[in-house]
């Protein structure tokens, strides 16, 4: 498989999912029963997230869009394997427990995000659990962007915001008073200078970058898991920088 992904590969140390620490994996292992499980993780990246549970697991797979960081996953012990969330390249029912990473349906339109969970819904096991991660990015100032610039153009808004911020010191203020997410500026700063020292035009990295982060509530979260079959005991695992629901499988009508 040949996409976008690829060419952020060089850059994924910036791509780490910051909300999956140990904290998180503590939290995921409260909710595990006590034995080893078949884990999958979409959206995994290098694996380096994760690590912490591999431990939990008597088979670990992560499903990647990307060729490069699957080898990378590899490299770090995981059975990874280049594929869609859309459409996941595993039998029926044979994982008990599904990690959705940062990435995956907050940045998918409900009825994608409705795609990849019933797939989920299709791979696990009776009574498995799934983890859903979600950037909590709903403030006032998120949705004015979303509504001007559009939902495609947030990482060039971002972009157009680090131009700006360079021009002077108190353009640079200005910047960071009107824009929350510092760090994601900060990134896209460094990311330009590292593109420009691997000689890879900055526009195709923009280009590669997923579009703007769905703004769902809990309540939006909860409805997507409800009604593709993760009903059972849904709870939420709140940090400044993940928002993490999870559901057991229950049977979906036929």
């Amino acid at each position: 498989m040949n996409n976008d992904w690829d060419i952020l590969a060089p850059f994924h140390h910036h791509f780490i999912d910051k909300g999956y620490t140990a904290d998180s994996s503590r939290y995921i292992k409260s909710l595990l029963p006590e034995r080893r499980l078949s884990i999958l993780a979409l959206g995994g990246g290098s694996g380096k997230t994760l690590l912490p549970l591999q431990a939990a697991a008597s088979h670990f797979v992560i499903i990647d869009a990307s060729n490069p960081m699957v080898e990378i996953s590899r490299a770090n012990g995981f059975d990874a394997r280049v594929g869609l969330a859309q459409q996941l390249p595993l039998e029926d029912q044979t994982v008990d427990v599904i990690i959705t990473l940062t990435g995956i349906i907050d940045y998918m339109e409900d009825e994608t995000a409705r795609q990849v969970l019933r797939e989920c819904h299709r791979v696990a096991r009776e009574d498995a659990i799934i983890f859903v991660g979600h950037l909590p990015r709903d403030d006032w100032r998120f949705a004015l962007m979303v509504r001007y610039f559009g939902k495609t153009s947030y990482w060039r808004f971002v972009a157009l915001l680090d131009r700006i911020s360079q021009l002077s010191p108190r353009a640079d203020n200005w910047v960071r008073r009107i824009f929350p997410y510092h760090p994601i500026l900060d990134m896209v700063h460094q990311l330009r200078q590292e593109a420009a020292a691997a000689n890879i035009p900055f526009k195709r990295i923009l280009q590669a970058l997923p579009g703007v982060n769905q703004p769902r509530k809990k309540a939006d979260i909860e409805r997507l898991l409800v009604s593709t079959g993760w009903q059972q005991g849904i709870q939420f695992y709140e940090k400044p920088d993940l928002l993490l629901a999870s559901g057991k499988k229950v049977l979906l009508p036929v």
